[in-house]
Formats: structure tokens, C-alpha cells, sequence
């Protein structure tokens, strides 16, 4: 398995880790102790990303402020690579990244395909590499397999070597009181659709697998492995288990959503912040750790340690 990070932004510096769910026991007493600082190696970090950022830069944390100090992306160059939500945020700077390889082919995924349009054209000038726009939702299926059709097609049928499942929706960041529907929305598209998209791409990835080393990486967040660790006994045993199936886990997420909706006292609306995209991101997780078992294919859930982006409240 080869684990797939990514270089740096334009605007700061952008570092990629791999990231596990933990227990409750070990996250809860680790985040109640002090000095626990994820760029000295732990697994969980400063709440406020800016300060987090600063304390890296005053100390001179080249892990943390370089990309290129713990990753060479060279093995990317050459190479075809699918990322959603690549027209925006995140997404725009993984896509800048691979463009800068070499001979890189690359499939800029996007809702608004004229601003995906117009973000692969900016992109490839001056490039080695090629950068088209393919529209995409990864909430509906539909626009999934029109994707996978295009992108087969540009691929000449020789497979994939990398899909990076990027897009994502935080309903907290427009409004942070508990809505339901927006925390079913962030669990449609940050979980099920990362397996959707996932499901329909395994076979080109297989396929190119025959010659190369091919990599899924599904994009998550510190708030994942959070959540993970502020389950109680009960719900950790329940969605962490080890040999769950995507059904089941998808069914018990969305479950446990349900009840947290239903009651206004859940001490999860208290105790986990954004509790509708953390939610989301520890299924995401623990999608990923499962599926790694699986496939061969699969690398470990990545962190964005602090990048100043264009973001929304809606899919980026």
C-alpha cells in the first residue's frame, strides 16, 4: 500500500498525515491532557487552526510548515489521478499540486463544470501535465456513472491510478445550531458519497493496479478521529467494530444521526462540536480503515494541518 499525501498550497503551507479513529479511553485522556501537539507526531492537535499554524511557524516546525521535508510526490508524476471537489478549496490545491508533476493526467472533479472548466484551464498553463474538468455529484448516482463513463473514456480504458475522494460539506460552518437535514446532507455527501464514488472506480483502479501501484485516499479530518473518541462505550463498540460491513456501518451512522436528531438533550449535541460533520468524518474514517483492509489499494484518512482557502458551507 502506498499512502498518497500531497504538496503545498499558494497561500500557506499545507501538510497531509495519516490519521486512525481512536478509542474513546485513549482520545478523551489524550485531549484532556495538555501539550498534545499533532506536529510532534500525535494524533490529535490545537483546536484553533490559526494559532496552531503560528506556534509551527514561531518554532520553526519544518515537518509542519514544508510538505517536502516527510513526502516526494515524484511516483505521481506520469501518473492518472481523479479528485472530487477540485474546483474549490482543498480539492483546487491537491489539483494545483498534481498539475505541477510531471506528465501528470489529471481529472478535476466538479459540480459546476464552467468553473471547473475554468479552473483547469488556469491550471494547465505553463504545465507538463493536463488537467480536464469532469462534472460530478457525489450525491447522485446518476452523475457518478456519467463521471466514470467520461473519465474511462479519456483513460483509453487503461485505468486509473489514483482517485482522491476530496468533496465534502460542513453544514456547521453556515449556521452552527443542530439541523437534522443539514447533518443528513453532510453525511450524504462526506461518507456515502465517498463509498458511492469509490464502489463505481474500484475496477479502473484495479485495472491499473496490474502495472502500478494505485491508490484510493479519502480526504478526512482531525474532527473524525475526535467524534470517534467522544462516542460512548456503546455507539464505539457498535460503529468501530472491526468487522462491520458498508452497509451495516453506513445504516448504524445514520441510525445513531437519527436519534441525536430526535433528542435536543443528546449529550452529543453538547460535547461534540459540528456534531453533524464529525459524525460524517468518523464514518468516513472508519469506511477507510475497513476498506484498506479489503484493498490493497487503500491508504489511511489525511488531515489538512492549515491552508487559508476558499471554502463554503456547501460541497467545495
Amino acid at each position: 500500500m502506498r499512502l498518497a499525501a500531497l504538496l503545498i498550497g499558494t497561500a500557506s503551507a499545507l501538510s497531509l498525515r495519516a490519521s486512525v479513529p481512536l478509542r474513546a479511553s485513549s482520545a478523551t485522556a489524550r485531549m484532556a491532557s495538555g501539550g498534545f501537539d499533532e506536529t510532534r507526531g500525535g494524533s490529535h492537535s490545537l483546536a484553533d487552526q490559526v494559532a496552531r499554524f503560528g506556534k509551527a511557524k514561531a518554532e520553526g516546525n519544518g515537518r509542519y510548515l514544508d510538505i517536502a521535508t516527510v513526502f516526494d510526490g515524484a511516483y505521481l508524476d506520469g501518473k492518472r489521478v481523479g479528485v472530487t471537489g477540485g474546483n474549490r478549496g482543498l480539492g483546487l490545491e491537491i489539483v494545483r499540486a498534481l498539475v505541477a508533476r510531471d506528465n501528470t493526467q489529471i481529472f478535476l472533479g466538479c459540480r459546476d463544470l464552467e468553473a471547473g472548466r475554468a479552473a483547469a484551464a488556469a491550471l494547465r498553463r505553463g504545465s507538463a501535465s493536463e488537467c480536464a474538468a469532469v462534472q460530478i455529484d457525489v450525491a447522485s448516482a446518476a452523475s457518478i456513472e456519467k463521471a466514470l463513463f467520461t473519465i474511462n473514456v479519456a483513460c483509453a480504458g487503461r485505468g486509473l491510478d489514483c482517485l482522491i475522494n476530496n468533496a465534502g460539506v460542513m453544514p456547521e460552518a453556515e449556521d452552527p445550531a443542530f439541523s437534522l437535514a443539514r447533518a443528513r446532507s453532510a453525511m450524504a455527501v462526506n461518507f456515502r458519497g465517498a463509498v458511492a464514488v469509490t464502489d463505481a472506480f474500484l475496477p479502473m483502479l484495479r485495472r491499473r493496479a496490474v502495472y502500478a501501484h494505485s491508490n484510493i485516499l479519502n480526504v478526512s479530518s482531525g474532527v473524525g478521529a475526535r467524534t470517534c473518541g467522544l462516542l460512548d462505550s456503546g455507539d464505539s463498540a457498535s460503529l468501530l467494530a472491526e468487522n462491520i460491513g458498508d452497509d451495516a456501518l453506513s445504516d448504524r451512522f445514520a441510525a445513531l444521526l437519527e436519534v441525536v436528531g430526535a433528542d435536543e438533550a443528546h449529550p452529543y449535541r453538547k460535547n461534540i462540536p459540528t456534531v453533524g460533520y464529525g459524525l460524517s468524518k468518523a464514518a468516513l474514517n472508519q469506511y477507510t480503515r475497513l476498506l484498506s483492509k479489503r484493498e490493497a489499494l487503500c491508504g489511511i484518512p489525511t488531515d489538512s494541518r492549515y491552508l487559508q482557502l476558499e471554502c463554503s458551507g456547501t460541497i467545495f
